[in-house]
């Protein structure tokens, strides 16, 4: 997993990353075992409501978000209920 952050950190302090590769570097960070390793990072614009992701990839994909985050979308986030590992996935449950 290092390497695939090393590889996110020179492309974002490169050229940046589009708006797929941001989505798929959220989908391979939310990755777990069981439902402990998962947490909610919260929304980001465009990419969502309750964004969950692996406990250890937290920080990383908040600062990444951060950077890449537009303020021109209106969400209307159901309350989050709980967060499981379905299939090796963090999932969020309204």
């Amino acid at each position: 997993m290092r390497i695939h952050v090393l590889f996110a950190g020179l492309l974002l302090g490169s050229c940046g990353l589009s708006e797929s590769e941001i989505r798929e570097e959220i989908r391979i960070a939310g990755h777990c075992s069981t439902s402990a390793d998962c947490v909610d990072i919260g929304s980001f614009c465009p990419y969502g409501c309750s964004i969950v992701v692996h406990k250890e990839e937290a920080d990383r994909l908040r600062r990444l978000l951060s950077a890449y985050a537009k303020n021109n979308c209106l969400y209307d986030c159901a309350e989050l209920k709980a967060i499981r590992c379905e299939a090796g996935q963090c999932r969020a449950q309204f």
